[in-house]
């Protein structure tokens, strides 16, 4: 009985013009969007080629001495990769460069994470972009309604409902039915339009997602079919509810721009009004102040060695000076990365409201698109300051015609300038991610879509039962 209800299903549905328009949409959609994405992709690539040279050229730097070495602005950029393709996430939103430097943390605000890198057009960044979450999240979801939001609404309009259950079938096996027929019907154009998007990535950026990412490919394949089967049991529960099939769709509409469109901009709003921070300007105010009173907490020594009175006694005193003054700044720095993360995070919160959002939360996870991810990138890049501190505090130490003064005040800095390999400098690694710890940041998410799954399930499956066939 099963096949018999599920093969009227794929029958009745499989060559229908709204399957089959549907059908050519999403293809041609997968096609067009994925040599998008590899445009986009090789730029990418290529702009980090380009920083890396610069990251080089800074390093080698200290073959001309190690003083110059402490000076210098250092790049360091998120190299992209192909998992990109689940989704670009907030890859294109958040900073891909951060800069240090060894002698101070930057006045300027790329070493706190929150200036990004120069864009052509920066008011291109608000537009999507291309990858297969938007595709599933988007296009497939609309689909589903599509496909189920006369599920039973039009049998029951027929008559060809009260006919079936007249031969004895059970309604939830009518039910059932219906949700895996639909779900099928669904996985044909999600698996055609997957398998082309992997052969052109293939072709034009010469990367295989599958071989490299297998687990992450058959996770995120999991959240997409549990993802549109919510929208599935959505429009089969309405098509029950409802009398009318054009009400049924009316209504599903309307669900689809708030889950889809407004949902997922409600966390930003919400967050902005009770959440707010400090403004750009309001912070670059705040650490204006701060210099100012470091300076006018300056010791005497401080003015007297500045104007050539020099003394070993008189250094102590001004190192203890920059250290205070070194943290101070570094503290801001980190606290207002620390402020513009945490709204961030309570945004992210009120956008798990949509399961489109919480699809993309996942997709980000796996794919390390994320915030948490922007977060490690941040901390890697701090910690790597550190590194090649301590590195030219080492080389320095080493040096016995160097007077060991390493701070920021060039009139007062007195260091090695000896030559060094640039090979033995410390290089910038990016914690790299683990699928097992990012899963279970990705659980939240991946709960609130199978309970919504089990609610519009029950919804439907009350409703049907009860529903009165004449």
């Amino acid at each position: 009985m099963w096949k018999i209800l599920i093969g009227k299903e794929l029958r009745d549905n499989l060559l229908s013009f709204r399957f089959v328009v549907g059908f050519l949409f999403v293809v041609t959609i997968y096609a067009a969007g994925t040599v998008l994405f590899c445009k986009k992709f090789d730029n990418e690539v290529h702009s980090y080629q380009q920083s890396l040279k610069l990251y080089s050229s800074a390093l080698e730097s200290a073959e001309s001495g190690v003083d110059q070495l402490f000076d210098q602005v250092i790049p360091i950029t998120l190299k992209p990769h192909i998992a990109q393709l689940f989704t670009f996430g907030n890859a294109t939103r958040y900073p891909r460069t951060i800069s240090i430097k060894a002698s101070a943390p930057q006045r300027g605000l790329l070493f706190a994470g929150m200036k990004p890198e120069m864009q052509s057009n920066y008011m291109l960044s608000k537009y999507w972009d291309f990858d297969w979450t938007l595709f599933v999240g988007m296009i497939l979801s609309f689909l589903a309604i599509v496909l189920s939001f006369d599920a039973i609404s039009q049998e029951r309009e027929t008559g060809t409902l009260r006919l079936q259950l007249s031969t004895g079938v059970l309604r939830k096996q009518i039910l059932v039915s219906k949700y895996i027929a639909i779900l099928l019907l669904l996985f044909v154009p999600i698996a055609i339009g997957t398998l082309l998007s992997i052969i052109i990535t293939q072709i034009f950026s010469g990367y295989n997602i599958i071989i490299m990412y297998p687990i992450e490919f058959v996770f995120w394949g999991l959240c997409a079919l549990c993802y549109l089967s919510l929208f599935v049991w959505l429009g089969i529960w309405l098509s029950s509810l409802v009398s009318k099939s054009a009400t049924s769709l009316t209504i599903l509409f309307l669900l689809w721009i708030f889950f889809i469109y407004l949902a997922p901009r409600l966390g930003g709003m919400i967050t902005e009004r009770f959440y707010p921070v400090a403004s750009t300007e309001a912070f670059e105010k705040q650490v204006d102040a701060a210099v100012d009173e470091m300076l006018t907490k300056a010791p005497k020594e401080y003015y007297e060695f500045y104007a050539g009175k020099e003394s070993e006694e008189n250094w102590q005193v001004i190192e203890r000076f920059f250290q205070r003054s070194d943290q101070t700044l570094e503290a801001l720095m980190n606290a207002r990365f620390a402020e513009l993360y945490g709204q961030a995070v309570i945004a992210e919160r009120f956008n798990l409201l949509s399961p489109y959002s919480s699809f993309r939360t996942i997709a980000e996870t796996i794919s390390s698109t994320g915030l948490a991810n922007y977060k490690q990138f941040y901390e890697d890049a701090r910690r790597y300051r550190y590194q090649i501190r301590e590195f030219i505090r080492e080389r320095d130490l080493a040096d016995s015609g160097s007077k060991h003064r390493l701070y920021y005040v060039r009139k007062m800095r007195s260091i090695s300038r000896l030559a060094v390999d640039s090979k033995s400098i410390p290089r910038f690694v990016h914690s790299n991610p683990d699928f097992s710890r990012d899963v279970q940041h990705a659980l939240p998410a991946v709960c609130e879509l199978l309970i919504l799954n089990v609610l519009c399930f029950v919804f439907a499956h009350h409703t049907f039962s009860r529903m009165d066939v004449r």
